[in-house]
């Protein structure tokens, strides 16, 4: 599987042969900036399983100051997370909101399909066509 930079880099270079002008941020506290009629902020996370918060499920988890930012944020960050086996997806600004206002006393959030209501998995080709649709 990839790691989070190669994903990243490759969705960049993906959305820049579509025309669609992105700002990556490379490791600050979200990872791009899409640009479009609709601009917005989106960040990349690897799902992954096996650590301390996640035991055997697989999830991924926002730093402190992620969710600080996001319980602060009148528009908050689409995220797109990626996992063995081709499955991604594309978790909008007002699912995030939702979720992270839901563990609002934590300082983390873990976000867990088993635990949280994720919308269906995408491929990669979908997600690349639903950021194109919503900047143009």
């Amino acid at each position: 599987m990839k790691g989070e930079e190669e994903f990243r880099n490759n969705l960049v270079q993906d959305l820049q042969s579509r025309g669609i002008n992105v700002v990556n941020l490379r490791g600050g506290t979200f990872d791009l900036v899409i640009e479009g009629k609709r601009p917005y902020v989106c960040e990349i996370k690897r799902m992954t399983r096996g650590t301390r918060f996640l035991g055997d499920e697989e999830g991924f988890k926002f730093t402190e100051a992620q969710t600080k930012e996001i319980k602060n944020m009148k528009f908050p960050p689409f995220i797109i997370t990626f996992a063995s086996g081709g499955r991604h997806y594309f978790l909008s600004p007002d699912w995030i909101k939702e979720q992270v206002e839901d563990l609002r006393e934590y300082a983390t959030a873990i976000m867990m399909p088993s635990a949280r209501q994720f919308p269906p998995a995408m491929s990669y080709s979908r997600i690349l066509e639903e950021i194109v649709d919503f900047v143009t």
